[in-house]
């Protein structure tokens, strides 16, 4: 990148602090389309992460319980047995609360037939969306199977008799009918994963936007939404999103409340930050920052700021420990500690809930390997960090030094705990457990796009450079841009490499999931342009006219060597079983062939 000593001095005027008023909501409804235009979903898959929240969700609303037995629906692995025998997700409740919102809605708009909410038009599908778990098993293990009791596939047994993708015992009348799995699932992500999104996105432009300017801001901001993991969890109820949201928010006002000397903003802080642990365990590690932050105002004696932030955080660990005591039988007695699951419960119950120490396979799994690593799926990560170090080493405005170090150290606490698992993630896009801090790039990039962008490159070597950093942006929005709207998570015990094996071969073949397109009964289009519209975008906001024809030239060759790449990667060698994981895919699709939309079970109300 070119070496600027001033940011803001020297950026061009369609990048200035001025701009910001009229950028933000255009950003915000750019992502709101591209990130609903598609809905991709596949009932028989059974996605273990998802299902035990949305039965919780529905016992939530209809029996005032957090157990998730008797409601007609096999829940998958990811639970937990309690001493009372009752069973339980495994997660902490926080994603299930949010969801018990959207199974609410789901209910209230439920029609008095299937009631699918995206129907319509959506692409080719290769079999009739119907398979059952009894099929995926005895058939070709894939991103939907139980692969080697590690993963979080669906379980070997135990899953529903189903007969034209309705259950037996819904099929039987057992129970008032609820509403399908499809349509509460739809709401559940729109509230749990969407909007969490959408709402981070609006933090960030408030925050970078009068620092480093529109174009600067909107980049970094369009980059972490569509070019990372960030883009599949969105459209996923794993909660990720929904705790960095949480989690940021609540770091944003620390940061603000240190600054200004405000106890109230201070406790609001606290409570968000701490709220996000309420979703995702993994956020605790980057409460450590947050920690740091509060030993802060204590050495320089804001003893009231810092007693807030303390007051608000212990709020929702006090929830989450007493959500612990009703269920598990004491405070910090966890899911994981009574995980139903005996693989799971093994690897769990290594070290601290199986956080033993970094290994060098973590390593290549977490952060190196092109196939569920950093470095695969947002490899401008380097440049964020790189980026974040500058602006931590800075001496100039004491907030932004402060709030560099606070996302640094967040991001770096998180990596590391990534780095020290001794499992893999099961079901993922990238490195899911990292996706919680994944924000912290956003300001990386803002730092350096506002350097970079603030004149022409004044070396071929920055030329180069510039052209390397666009080269690796659009490989990133390209994959993360499919997997987010075709499969948005994969089991890799059958996969290599899942962008040549899994996502290419089903674009190819026109598959395409539920869409905006289908559901206004317009002929299916795809999800090609949505890929298309983010990379446009991109490139619109990198090449602005100060960065000069060289620069302009850089970024847009740059680009499409970055497209050169995802097609290359179908040279790369494949698994001796990734065809019979693709036919899986294929087979379990929806909406199938015809168009209209596949059975969906019911949600049984005992």
């Amino acid at each position: 990148m070119p070496d600027r000593p001033g940011v803001m001095a020297q950026v061009p005027e369609d990048m200035s602090p001025g701009a910001c008023p009229r950028g933000g909501a255009a950003l915000l409804a750019a992502l709101a389309l591209l990130l609903l235009a598609a809905f991709p979903y596949a009932e028989a898959t059974r996605n273990a992460n998802e299902r035990p929240r949305l039965l919780q969700a529905a016992s939530l609303v209809e029996r005032g319980s957090w157990r998730i037995d008797g409601l007609g629906l096999d829940p998958g692995p990811d639970v937990a047995r309690a001493p009372s025998g009752a069973l339980y997700p495994n997660k902490p409740p926080g994603t299930s609360v949010v969801a018990a919102l959207g199974y609410a809605l789901a209910r209230a708009t439920a029609g008095a037939d299937e009631g699918g909410v995206s129907g319509g038009t959506g692409g080719r599908a290769a079999g009739s969306g119907r398979a059952g778990a009894k099929e995926q098993v005895a058939g070709e293990p894939g991103s939907g199977s139980m692969s080697d009791g590690t993963g979080d596939g669906a379980s070997a047994d135990g899953g529903a008799d189903r007969a034209g993708g309705v259950s037996k015992d819904m099929s039987e009348g057992a129970g008032r009918r609820g509403p399908t799995l499809r349509a509460v699932t739809w709401w559940a992500r729109l509230l749990g994963g969407v909007l969490p999104t959408l709402v981070l996105c609006g933090l960030l432009w408030r925050s970078l936007a009068p620092r480093f300017g529109a174009r600067a801001a909107a980049l970094a901001i369009g980059l972490y939404a569509l070019a990372t993991p960030a883009a599949a969890y969105a459209h996923l109820l794993y909660g990720h999103q929904l705790a960095a949201c949480l989690l940021w928010a609540g770091l944003l006002a620390l940061v603000r409340a240190r600054e200004a000397g405000r106890p109230g903003l201070a406790a609001l802080g606290g409570a968000l930050a701490g709220a996000a642990v309420l979703v995702e365990y993994t956020a605790a590690f980057a409460g450590l920052a947050a920690a740091g932050l509060v030993i802060g105002l204590v050495r320089a004696r804001q003893w009231a700021t810092a007693a807030a932030a303390t007051a608000g955080a212990l709020v929702p660990a006090g929830l989450l420990m007493a959500y612990h005591a009703a269920v598990f039988g004491g405070p910090l007695k966890t899911g994981y500690h009574h995980s139903a699951t005996a693989a799971f419960a093994e690897k769990h119950g290594e070290g601290l809930l199986g956080l033993v120490g970094p290994s060098w396979h973590a390593i290549q799994t977490h952060a190196l390997s092109l196939a569920s690593g950093l470095c695969g799926w947002a490899p401008l990560w380097l440049v964020a960090v790189w980026g974040l170090g500058k602006m931590a080493r800075e001496t100039g405005d004491r907030g932004q030094v402060l709030r560099a170090r606070l996302e640094l150290t967040a991001f770096a606490a998180v990596l590391l705990a990534c780095v020290s698992l001794n499992f893999e993630g099961g079901w993922r896009v990238g490195p899911r457990y990292a996706v919680v801090v994944l924000p912290a790039l956003a300001l990386g990039w803002a730092a350096v796009a506002a350097r970079a962008l603030a004149g022409p490159p004044r070396s071929w070597a920055a030329t180069l450079g510039l052209g390397a950093a666009a080269a690796l942006a659009s490989w990133s929005l390209a994959i993360n841009g499919l997997a987010a709207n075709l499969w948005p998570h994969f089991d890799l015990t059958n996969v290599n490499q899942p962008v040549p094996e899994v996502l290419l071969p089903l674009w190819r073949a026109g598959f395409a999931p539920y869409t905006l397109t289908g559901l206004l009964r317009a002929p299916g289009i795809g999800i090609g342009w949505i890929v298309a519209a983010a990379i446009a975008g991109a490139v619109v906001l990198a090449t602005p006219r100060a960065l000069g024809v060289r620069g302009r030239a850089a970024v847009i060759v740059g680009t499409l060597a970055g497209l050169g790449l995802v097609a290359a990667t179908r040279t790369l060698p494949q698994h001796p079983r990734s065809a019979a994981n693709l036919r899986y895919i294929q087979k379990v699709w929806e909406p199938p062939r015809s168009g209209a939309p596949a059975a969906s079970e019911r949600i049984v109300v005992r």
